[in-house]
């Protein structure tokens, strides 16, 4: 028996996210640097992030800054030496792929676009590394959306110091894979369709499920990675509040971001589900409105992944 009901949508609308959070309840232009204490509160979750996740041994988030339309966040590589920058920064990047099945470009952007609760045309990133007393970065990073493209770009100004240090460069464990992760292996399954293709019949399935079970549309982020939010949903992930001091019957804010990779014989899955959760209709940007799920409903987070890729995957299957 399918787990969802299984019915022929006539007409799905998806919807980019560049303007789901720019206006304000007025219709006016959204004015970031209103939004310092929000942004100021927001800090300490994405640090918790970072640490929870082992991210914090390679990256440190350093500063912010609000402009009218557009927030920047600069990241610090904790290697100083030159060398020892320039390998721990490549490192980084391979093992973060290599354990979670997502570049680390797009995972951090879509990330701290989720925490801050911005379009990803307001969000500006910057990492470098702390050079030693004299030297220059020799990791200098931006990373940004292009809405032409669109896509997140990596933009890479990386110098190689001509004397090799001394270096010791740790694998790095991103503990993030193992509580926010699951991966589904198709063992048999040749699929013959390109990878665009397979997310936008991945996008039909969830939109399929979320207009049967709640009545409501998915706003599409990115396409590759396919990256989707629903907002205003309820008992997805908290189904019941974990103390008397927890919101009732609280309101939801998730987004998934979802990777399809090829392996021998079939297709490997990744899926990532960052939620929030507050009382009353999603307001981005609301100080106090709405809270992370993690560390508090972590526990369900791992649970709900398993189960929301089973569903979306088999309507998938049927249809494909």
């Amino acid at each position: 028996m399918p787990l969802i009901p299984h019915f022929q949508l006539n007409h799905i609308v998806f919807t980019f996210c560049f303007l789901a959070f720019s206006l304000n309840a007025d219709g006016q232009e959204t004015n970031l640097e209103k939004d310092t204490l929000f942004f100021a509160n927001q800090i300490e979750i994405l640090s918790n992030w970072l640490e929870n996740s082992g991210m914090d041994s390679t990256i440190q988030l350093e500063d912010h800054f609000a402009e009218k339309d557009r927030f920047t966040l600069y990241f610090q590589i904790n290697y100083s030496a030159a060398d020892s920058a320039f390998y721990g920064w490549k490192k980084f990047k391979e093992d973060f792929l290599e354990q979670t099945g997502f570049q680390l470009k797009d995972r951090l952007f879509l990330k701290c676009s989720q925490v801050f609760e911005l379009d990803l045309n307001q969000l500006f990133i910057r990492i470098k590394n702390k050079p030693v007393l004299g030297e220059i970065p020799v990791v200098d990073v931006n990373i940004y959306f292009d809405e032409i493209k669109e896509d997140i770009i990596l933009d890479e100004h990386i110098t190689r110091s001509e004397v090799i240090d001394s270096i010791q460069i740790y694998n790095h464990n991103i503990k993030e894979v193992f509580f926010d992760i699951d991966t589904l292996t198709f063992k048999n399954l040749i699929h013959e369709k390109k990878k665009e293709k397979i997310y936008t019949t991945l996008l039909e399935a969830a939109a399929s499920y979320f207009s049967e079970k709640h009545k409501v549309e998915i706003v599409k982020v990115t396409s590759n990675p396919l990256s989707f939010f629903v907002i205003n949903v309820k008992h997805e992930v908290v189904t019941t509040p974990s103390s008397l001091s927890e919101i009732f019957d609280p309101a939801e804010m998730l987004t998934y971001t979802l990777s399809v990779s090829e392996i021998e014989n079939g297709l490997k899955f990744n899926l990532i589900v960052d939620g929030k959760y507050g009382s009353g209709l999603f307001r981005s940007r609301a100080v106090n409105k709405y809270r992370d799920m993690n560390p508090k409903f972590e526990e369900e987070l791992k649970l709900y992944i398993k189960v929301f890729l089973a569903n979306i995957l088999e309507d998938w299957v049927k249809k494909n």
